[in-house]
């Protein structure tokens, strides 16, 4: 018990009831500021809990699709979860969107095993890749994403030219001039 309900208690044994009634007012006015306070948190943390489960539907809806993206790329690709989980997460660091950097990818996959198959075509990306410093051994035996990777650290140090636009349009597509700045990026 509070010691203002003792003082009321003991105001009403001894007989003075004005005390007690002052006391019992006392303690009815605490107790409403009380509710209001009690009524104010509870509505704070309604609010935030609402904001903690939309924050955690987002990271799944988020989640979700990074996940199908990646399950994408590595199914048309033919790469490794791994290379392709790293790739979309480079893609979405340097704004290329994921169908571009997925179609690019596909291209270039379908380019090597164009030229490792001496397909009807494949002189123009054999070429290419020669230009690139990308061997016909280096294409039978590194992964598409390693070959990614090295296409675009070649194209990465090559001053803007013609012949630079060309390689990059043959390898990856037309829509390589989107991924500019991922290529910049490379090391």
């Amino acid at each position: 018990m509070s010691s203002a309900t003792n003082i009321a208690l003991r105001l009403i044994i001894s007989g003075d009831s004005k005390g007690a009634q002052r006391a019992l007012d006392g303690i009815e006015t605490k107790s409403h500021g009380m509710g209001r306070a009690l009524k104010a948190a509870q509505a704070g943390a309604a609010v935030g809990l609402t904001a903690i489960v939309g924050i955690a539907a987002k990271g799944v809806q988020s989640y979700t699709t990074l996940t199908a993206s990646v399950a994408s790329l590595q199914r048309q690709s033919k790469i490794s979860a791994t290379d392709a989980s790293l790739l979309v997460g480079q893609w979405q660091r340097y704004g290329v969107s994921i169908e571009q950097g997925t179609r690019a990818t596909v291209m270039l996959s379908k380019g090597i095993a164009a030229v490792n198959t001496e397909a009807a075509g494949s002189d123009k990306a054999a070429e290419a890749f020669g230009r690139l410093g990308i061997s016909l051994s280096d294409l039978k035996t590194k992964s598409p994403a390693q070959v990614l990777e090295a296409v675009r650290t070649s194209l990465s140090k090559m001053p803007p030219s013609a012949q630079k636009t060309a390689d990059a349009a043959t390898l990856l597509g037309r829509g390589f001039m989107s991924m500019q700045k991922w290529i910049g990026a490379s090391s």
